[in-house]
Order: structure tokens, then sequence, then C-alpha cells
């Protein structure tokens, strides 16, 4: 049976459509980085080769709240999110306090990143917080670094342990030379130590698998072809 040629790309580009893979984008293991009292901003390297671009860390929290943690004990995350990738060992996470009088309550870290070719972004970490620590993240995305967009928020960080959060970016930072993702600290105690660590960061895409994006290519052409 025969398919007319316009019917043909749309098959085509349809079957493209459906065949899709997994890309990690950017990944912090935050095993190495500025230990808590050095100048702001922080910046932790994320240089891996599943890095496509420029992939920065930065912070407005206080200099004297943020720490890097040698989780052990009861604390100890085993690497949830990111013990098998590149060979990585069981090594620090980031933690985020009050400060001081609440000092840090609003502020924010701030992921930035190339997402170009890349869509239907999904954020992952390995988290935890104190009792007293923040309670929740407000999610922000820009694709200019000036102006900020709501994405949602995370309230599932718990105090009893490490667990693996999840966050779904849709379609927020698709497509961008540059993309910015803020986690702006919500909710703050008189406890100045009280805080949030996050490890293993993971920015995941969906992209078209190679053989996909043959065919969107091909369906261009015979579709160009049609209209002559």
């Amino acid at each position: 049976m025969r398919i007319a040629p316009a019917l043909a790309a749309i098959a085509l580009v349809a079957a493209a459509g459906t065949a899709h893979a997994d890309f990690l984008v950017g990944y912090w293991n935050m095993n190495t980085g500025q230990a808590s009292g050095q100048a702001a901003p922080l910046t932790i390297a994320a240089a891996f080769a599943a890095n496509p671009g420029v992939a920065d860390l930065t912070t407005n929290f206080d200099p004297n709240g943020y720490k890097v943690f040698t989780p052990i004990g009861a604390s100890a995350h085993n690497g949830l999110n990111g013990l098998a990738l590149y060979g990585d060992v069981n090594g620090n996470d980031l933690g985020l306090q009050n400060g001081a009088a609440g000092v840090n309550n609003g502020k924010y870290i701030q992921f930035q990143f190339n997402t170009a070719t890349y869509s239907d972004f999904t954020l992952t970490f390995a988290g935890r917080r104190t009792s007293t620590g923040f309670t929740s993240f407000d999610v922000s995305t820009s694709t200019n670094g000036v102006n900020f967009s709501p994405a949602g928020s995370i309230t599932t960080i718990v105090a009893t342990g490490y667990s693996l959060i999840t966050f779904d970016l849709n379609a927020a930072i698709d497509n961008a030379a540059t993309a910015y993702v803020r986690l702006t600290s919500v909710g703050t105690s008189t406890s100045s130590g009280g805080n949030v660590r996050i490890d293993n960061v993971q920015f995941n895409a969906t992209v078209p698998a190679p053989g996909a994006a043959a065919l969107l290519a091909l369906g261009g052409l015979v579709a160009t072809r049609r209209r002559r």
C-alpha cells in the first residue's frame, strides 16, 4: 500500500516524536567547593563530560551561611542520586543555614547552564533538613538571568533523613542558550544553625534519539518535495 508523500511526512514526524532519550545536562556532586566563610559567590564546578556548556552554581547567601559537610552515620545519603556517575565517591554535600536572625531566609542558590536543543527538564537531588532548617524552596526560572518566573515549590525535604527530591520544570527552560534555575529558601527559625543539605544535583532533559532526528529531517524533505 502506498502512502501519499504528505501523509508519509506526517507519519515520519509522528514516529520521530515518540523516539527520545534522556540526557544529563548539568550535574553537581558538591564534593569540592568553597568552605563556609569564604567570599560569595559560591561556585562549584560541574565540568563533566555530560555537560555541553558553561555550568555554574552561585548564591547570594551570607558567606557564613553555607557549609560543605561530609555526611556520616545517621546523616549519610549513601550516594543517593549520584554515586554511579563518573565513579563518584560518597563525598560531601552543601548545607544552607538560616544564619543569624534568619538572615538567609529568602536567599537563593542559582544553577546556570546551556539547555539548547534540550527539552522537558527534570531537577533531582538528594536532600534533607534539620528540624529548624528552611521548610521549602520556591523554584523560579529565567533565560536572561534578570527576569525570573515562578515554576512552583519544593516542599518535600524532610528532617528524618535524605530522600530523593524530584521537580518537573516542564518547558520553562527548553532550548535556551543560557538557562537559570533558582531555589529560594522559605521559612526560618531562631536557630542560626538550622539548615537544608543538598547533594548530587542533576538536571536531566529529553532529546530526540539519533534515528528520530534523521526521521524529522527526512520528513521535512518529503514535505518540501511534495510542495514542488
